[in-house]
């Protein structure tokens, strides 16, 4: 297990969110995006915390967090991304669940799968991850810069602790 130092912000929003999706989703999941880079150590600064699953989970957490869901909001890159889709507001960063992310690569729609996971022990829970290796592919797939910039972040983290 990793045990990363991670930002007050981040601790805080994962020992709300993750007992609750734990407890509320039947699929696998798990948490991607910057909030995960930062659970490896990777310094970058999470504005939110990016959660894959399923849809029918997807649609359960729209159902459970109704009250705080951020109705109005659409995501900055929603023609290269598509997923069962909902941001909730939490204190103090928000949370986005995606059931079933797909990207369009330019050619297709490609549907990001996790097909290798490790959790974190963060604020006395376990959170999903993507392994390192399934998180840079990921991260590669998305394509864009800042996703292609966290990638080569994310590698040379993992190369300093192996030399």
């Amino acid at each position: 297990m990793v045990r990363p130092s991670v930002d007050a912000a981040l601790e805080q929003t994962l020992s709300l969110a993750v007992p609750a999706m734990a407890a509320m989703f039947r699929d696998p999941w798990c948490v991607i995006g910057s909030a995960a880079l930062a659970l490896y150590g990777v310094d970058v600064a999470p504005k939110d915390v990016d959660v894959l699953t399923s849809v029918r989970d997807a649609d359960a957490a729209i159902a459970h967090w109704a009250a705080s869901r951020r109705a109005g909001f659409r995501p900055a890159d929603d023609a290269r991304f598509r997923s069962r889709f909902a941001r909730f507001g939490f204190a103090p960063l928000d949370v986005e669940v995606m059931g079933r992310l797909e990207v369009n690569d330019g050619r297709a729609w490609r549907e990001v799968i996790v097909d290798s996971m490790r959790h974190v022990d963060i604020a006395n829970v376990k959170v999903p991850v993507p392994s390192p290796l399934a998180l840079e592919r990921m991260l590669r797939l998305f394509g864009r810069r800042k996703d292609l910039e966290r990638a080569a972040l994310l590698l040379r983290c993992f190369d300093a602790l192996r030399g």
